[in-house]
């Protein structure tokens, strides 16, 4: 009898739990160029401030006194998800969908609408979430239009794809 309850304990699926996020703030960086043709969207989840600067490059501008990045201290108990890609101008949609945790995999999704109309130059669009962190996360996985685009290892010590 017991060992009958101990499998329909172990049968039932876990279920995904909501992970609070907020939308991260504007900060004067850009993020840094990867080879898009080859790998489309860039995914990080930057749990370190050196994290940030590989992703992530300051842009100075003359008379304007925006942070590079988050304060000192943020990432103490605090990390950041982000996704990029490179679009084609004539207002593409990128949009953030939900975060969750299952079994220790974070699931980051969104939507990509495409422009319907491309313009004469591309440019790169992200959107980053700042989130905090939880020892027991292993993987990051981002979804793109329900289908899964990259998988991060955090446990191996990873941080970005690619």
């Amino acid at each position: 009898m017991l060992s009958a309850a101990l499998i329909a304990v172990i049968a039932v699926p876990q279920r995904a739990a909501n992970v609070p996020s907020k939308p991260m703030p504007a900060y004067q960086s850009f993020v840094q160029n990867w080879n898009d043709e080859a790998k489309p969207v860039l995914a990080a989840y930057m749990t370190m401030e050196d994290h940030w600067f590989h992703v992530m490059s300051p842009a100075a501008i003359m008379a304007k006194e925006q942070r590079f990045a988050p304060d000192p201290g943020f990432f103490a108990k605090n990390g950041v998800l982000l996704v990029a890609r490179v679009v084609p101008d004539g207002t593409p949609d990128l949009k953030f969908q939900s975060l969750s945790e299952k079994g220790g995999t974070l699931e980051f999704k969104y939507q990509y609408t495409p422009a319907k109309k491309p313009g004469s130059f591309n440019y790169t669009t992200f959107i980053g979430r700042e989130v905090t962190k939880k020892a027991g996360w292993t993987k990051v996985r981002f979804i793109e239009n329900g289908k899964v685009v990259s998988e991060i290892d955090v446990k191996g010590g990873f941080f970005r794809n690619p």
